[in-house]
């Protein structure tokens, strides 16, 4: 699908319907990043239909619980009280830890809400050595996915809770529509190289604007790839919830920084619009690997769907699972094997 000015306002100003949510009684739901906007409202929604566990899953456990006394106050008592678990995708160590608690302290894991993220202008490295937005939103987030895949897996290989017997399994993965912007061009590709993710960790080709965008068309890329890992009983998409109110772009400065915020003013959703696209992703029956966005399946950018971005996106999954063996001491394909 091309990307214009006619189809994103078509999108932005769409009526997303009321949420639809079956009742979550027995089921386990992580949503990361959901200590503030679009994952603060996807979860304060889904604490609504009582879901055994519904786990934030954030990097700084004080204002997570400050998130989860807000949610239980403002759902007036009613629901589940949301558990407040740690999780830094700025350390791989973390993202281990935090799966290798959801192996140890659940029984069954249904819904994972992939929200956490950042758009930084920065070239900053974290602790294990890389730029931060390729990290946070695609080196950790797969490697999450890929640790959290056996249990949503053998989730779905378990009775169903009564009240929702046709439920699978989902990993719901936050993108954007800005994955658009990119023009079909990733770090590296000009220069015809064929290690891109490497190509993100150099700051000579690091370009402020464009690495947000760069980074959730390495979303939607990896979600593909996920939705064949996970098989025809885990249900794997991923999620444009439209231009809202929120902190993401809080670092843009200049005009573009003034050009973002005269939008929000004039077209925004609010942030708990936009996250009825998460909720709607998590809960419905998609096409593994579909793309949502306005709560509904659409065609993302042709370059994720070209047989060109699908193979970059094929090597970049192979790039990241030297890192994962390297830096985090991961094997993806026995983790997958293991799933299977």
């Amino acid at each position: 699908m091309k990307f214009t000015l006619t189809s994103f306002l078509r999108s932005q100003f769409a009526t997303l319907p009321p949420v639809d949510c079956p009742d979550l009684s027995g089921r386990v739901v992580i949503v990361t990043g959901s200590n503030v906007g679009l994952g603060f409202e996807a979860a304060k929604t889904l604490a609504k239909y009582n879901p055994s566990h519904l786990i934030l899953a954030v990097r700084n456990v004080g204002l997570g619980e400050k998130a989860a006394q807000e949610i239980v106050e403002a759902n007036e008592g009613k629901g589940t009280v949301p558990e407040v678990w740690e999780l830094d995708l700025g350390k791989m160590q973390s993202v281990k830890d935090f799966a290798e608690r959801v192996n140890k302290e659940l029984d069954r894991l249904d819904i994972v809400i992939s929200n956490a993220g950042i758009a930084t202008e920065k070239f900053v490295r974290t602790v294990d050595g890389f730029e931060s937005t390729s990290q946070v939103n695609n080196i950790a987030n797969s490697l999450l996915s890929v640790l959290l895949l056996p249990k949503l897996q053998q989730t779905a290989r378990l009775p169903a809770p009564p009240a929702s017997p046709d439920l699978k399994p989902h990993l719901s993965i936050v993108a954007s529509e800005v994955h658009h912007w990119i023009n079909g061009v990733l770090p590296g590709m000009k220069e015809n190289r064929k290690d891109i993710l490497q190509c993100f960790q150099e700051e000579a080709l690091f370009v402020p604007k464009q690495r947000y965008p760069e980074s959730k068309a390495v979303n939607i890329l990896n979600a593909f790839t996920l939705a064949e890992l996970a098989g025809s009983n885990v249900i794997v998409n991923s999620i444009n919830p439209g231009f809202c109110h929120s902190g993401l772009m809080r670092e843009s400065t200049g005009i573009a920084g003034l050009m973002g915020y005269l939008l929000k003013l004039l077209i925004a959703r609010s942030t708990e619009v936009g996250s009825r696209n998460l909720v709607w992703a998590g809960t419905s029956e998609t096409p593994s690997g579909a793309y949502v966005d306005s709560c509904q399946v659409h065609e993302p950018s042709d370059f994720v769907l070209s047989p060109e971005g699908k193979a970059i996106g094929a090597g970049i999954w192979d790039e990241m699972k030297t890192i994962w063996k390297e830096k985090a001491g991961v094997d993806a394909d026995q983790v997958v094997a293991v799933a299977a």
